[in-house]
């Protein structure tokens, strides 16, 4: 028996591999908006670790995430080092159980932006034209 892989691709897949038909590695789109919460990050993280490995840097990624209280982001160290370094990824973290007042939010000198309440059409809107 033998197997092989080719990649992966699919409706919610930003990169397609068209190797096997004499293309190459290319992505979608020249913007990808990631919207998740909770631990539904996870998948999120290996998109934009994946993008940037394989040297996608020209792709415009804005990522909106959900959680209860601020400090349950998984992934934060690593998500503020990747966006304060990368400017083409922009990450808002929405906190649904706590009171965030926006002076203190845009004051936190964080790479990652910080908003009370949940994600909806206003927010993806105004974060990502």
């Amino acid at each position: 028996l033998r197997i092989a892989l080719l990649g992966i691709d699919g409706e919610l897949t930003p990169v397609v591999d068209d190797s096997n038909i004499g293309g190459g590695i290319r992505v979608k789109a020249d913007k990808l908006l990631l919207l998740s919460g909770g631990i539904g990050i996870t998948p999120f993280v290996a998109m934009i670790r994946g993008l940037r490995a394989f040297g996608f840097h020209g792709v415009d990624v804005v990522a909106l995430h959900s959680e209860q209280r601020a400090n349950d982001l998984p992934f934060r160290a690593e998500l503020e080092r990747r966006a304060r370094n990368d400017s083409r990824l922009h990450f808002w973290q929405f906190v649904t159980r706590e009171y965030i007042a926006p002076l203190e939010a845009d004051a936190n000198k964080s790479a990652i932006g910080v908003r009370e309440g949940r994600i909806d059409i206003t927010a993806i809107q105004t974060l990502a034209p």
